[in-house]
């Protein structure tokens, strides 16, 4: 299994924490997994998360991209061998932050 750390940024005031699950056996998905925190009220809040699915087997794929200010995420799902992908918009339910 590699490094599951993968990289951390800060653009716009929003920190970016980045994790990569990746098994060289015993499984056929790739995961990306990333984290969006702003700093308001002297503490970090969590305002989004992505999440990025690869069957190295089939090529398919899915994205996924929550926004949890809107409360609504973002589905795409594709296969690496086009371009075509499908999204739909969903609710999130939650009651706070």
């Amino acid at each position: 299994m590699e490094e599951l750390y993968q990289d951390m940024s800060i653009t716009n005031g929003v920190l970016t924490i980045t994790f990569n699950i990746f098994t060289n056996a015993g499984g056929w998905g790739k995961f990306t997994n990333g984290y969006k925190f702003r700093y308001q009220d002297a503490q970090f809040m969590l305002i989004g998360a992505d999440h990025f699915y690869l069957h190295r087997g089939s090529g398919e794929t899915e994205d996924r991209s929550y926004n949890f200010i809107t409360k609504k995420v973002k589905i795409s799902t594709g296969n690496i061998s086009t371009h075509i992908k499908q999204t739909a918009w969903r609710p999130i339910k939650f009651k706070q932050l």
